[in-house]
């Protein structure tokens, strides 16, 4: 955004960029700053990112649930007696229930902006 300037050189320090540089978008920013620097319709364009990226996440939750409840499925229909396989399939469960989460998160955070 044009005007942003001013407020990175008071964020700016001697870190690397990658962790220390913010992605500035116009709803981070008060509405008189927004009216200010930005262009006029970036505030749509923002909209438009947010409702983007709240779909992504609940396609690729769908994408997810129905994967882990396959696999439920899968162990409820061939169930192992091997302590091995018992812990595999747990395993993999937990990473399907941290990678939910993850998308849970996302689509929460690209809901209450958008």
């Amino acid at each position: 955004m044009p005007g942003i300037t001013s407020i990175l050189d008071d964020v700016r320090n001697n870190e690397l960029p990658e962790d220390s540089f913010k992605l500035w978008l116009p709803s981070e920013i008060s509405a008189e700053d927004r009216d200010t620097w930005c262009l006029p319709n970036i505030t749509f364009l923002e909209f438009r990112f947010r409702y983007a990226q709240a779909d992504d996440s609940l396609a690729e939750l769908r994408r997810l649930l129905r994967l882990s409840q396959g696999l439920r499925d899968q162990n409820a229909k061939h169930p192992s007696h091997s302590q091995k396989n018992v812990s595999r399939s747990q395993g993999l469960l937990e990473g399907f229930k941290a990678r939910i989460q993850r998308n849970v998160a996302r689509y929460s955070c690209a809901r209450c902006r958008a």
